[in-house]
């Protein structure tokens, strides 16, 4: 049975000398394979888990603790120390992996022209098509007259002066009753955040991005993440500012290579967790190179 369409995804990427990565080892000479086995149920969680964000109280950590056969001091040592030297991001209550989120731009990218596209198939069905032909009402051009005249010319009698498609036509036309955008039902409905909102939590977290295309974006599509109505606009921000850093040219760079991005402070990196290059340097060539201090070059994994 295919799952229900979720601001999530059915595996996570990742590159295949991830263990080797440099912020990858330092987590497994600390904590051993826990560390790691950790690290990986936690990208496992976080790419089931909507918006690829973990709430994290006291009561979380408990239950991922449980989950992850592991004592609650000992995950939290993990995550707080992953946090550190930056392969996780804790924020608003929630932790995140922001290296993980940009890989799932393209999905949802992806998910939303795909919503797009069957929302325009599913209006272009609604229009056209006779307005004679009506629920409880027989087929015109199968019926004949008591005198037997043709179908034809029966036909033709069933125009806009015939009062049974008037009348159909009156009931159909009722206004159909649409709530608002960011109209609150109750207490826990989405709210729609105001320009001055969304500029305000960008420049309290440093993004650099524009408020009103923000707002005007997601005001067009309904408030809508993929085919899921939005719950947390902070969390879309913050994928928002992620998804402009992977796209923002590397100065004096030539092109970005196979898994590199640039970070928030607008250092060019690689892997899942950020390793810095030189932004002189050639573009990654493949997910199995890996950039080498030595000899100034990127090296292949053997």
């Amino acid at each position: 049975m295919a799952r229900q369409n979720k601001n999530d995804a059915e595996f996570f990427p990742h590159d295949s000398d991830m263990r080797n990565d440099i912020k990858v080892t330092a987590l497994r000479r600390k904590f051993s394979h826990t560390g790691y086995a950790v690290w990986c149920f936690l990208l496992e969680t976080l790419t089931d888990s909507e918006d690829f964000e973990l709430p994290y109280s006291e009561v979380d950590q408990e239950l991922l603790a449980a989950d992850y056969d592991v004592p609650v001091e000992e995950l939290r040592e993990i995550i707080d120390y992953a946090t550190r030297i930056g392969l996780l991001q804790q924020e608003d209550g929630k932790v995140y992996s922001e290296a993980l989120k940009r890989r799932f731009i393209p999905l949802l990218e992806a998910r939303e022209r795909r919503r797009q596209r069957a929302e325009i198939n599913r209006q272009n069905g609604r229009r056209g098509g006779n307005p004679n032909f009506r629920k409880g009402q027989p087929n015109p051009y199968y019926q004949r007259g008591e005198d037997n005249q043709n179908i034809t010319e029966t036909a033709q009698n069933i125009t806009e002066d015939n009062p049974k498609v008037k009348e159909s036509k009156a009931k159909e036309s009722k206004p159909i009753k649409k709530t608002p955008v960011g109209e609150k039902k109750n207490a826990s409905r989405f709210s729609a955040p105001t320009v001055d909102e969304v500029r305000a939590y960008a420049q309290e977290k440093g993004f650099s991005i524009d408020p009103e295309h923000f707002v005007d974006y997601y005001t067009s599509n309904g408030w809508r993440v993929g085919r899921n109505p939005m719950k947390d606009w902070r969390a879309t921000v913050r994928t928002w500012a992620s998804r402009d850093r992977a796209q923002t040219p590397v100065q004096g760079a030539q092109s970005l290579g196979v898994g590199e991005f640039i970070n928030s402070k607008g250092i060019r990196t690689y892997g899942t967790s950020g390793q810095p290059v030189p932004p002189e340097a050639p573009p990654r060539p493949s997910d199995a190179h890996y950039w080498s201090e030595t000899t100034k070059q990127w090296e292949k994994t053997i």
